[in-house]
């Protein structure tokens, strides 16, 4: 195959199901396989996005791999009551609150995880303390 050969335009264009979360005029905006990155303030609302969208994906029955390096689990979960996701989707929520620095062995398993639970979502919340605990600047 030569990077002159047409692309094949159907294997480009968005499937529906792997749409997780659309903006109000339904374009979307959150998609499987694909980086959605926030940056912004503290307290700007990053995290509720996140949350947002993993509501979406717990609502379909698709677990959720949800890496918080900033809060507890016990906000997430907290918050997605008062979006009223119900108990039985809330328990697909796959929640890691990491303390120490994720080494090869770490970051294998993290991969393994996600695989287990076939998630199509992975959030990371709270990249600047992450960034910090693997040492990083």
């Amino acid at each position: 195959m030569s990077s002159w050969d047409p692309v094949d335009i159907n294997k480009v264009m968005v499937d529906r199901g792997s749409v997780i979360l659309r903006r109000s005029d339904k374009e979307p905006l959150v998609l499987t396989g694909k980086v959605t990155w926030l940056s912004g303030e503290p307290e700007a609302g990053k995290g509720m996005f996140a949350l947002r969208a993993t509501e979406a994906e717990l609502r379909r029955d698709h677990p959720v791999l949800y890496i918080d390096f900033e809060d507890v689990a016990g906000t997430a979960v907290d918050r997605l009551r008062k979006m009223g996701v119900p108990e039985a989707n809330i328990s697909h929520l796959v929640y890691l609150h990491p303390q120490e620095p994720a080494d090869e062995a770490k970051q294998q398993a993290l991969v393994e995880l996600a695989a287990k639970h076939r998630t199509r979502l992975v959030v990371f919340d709270g990249v600047s303390q992450a960034l910090r605990l693997q040492g990083w600047n």
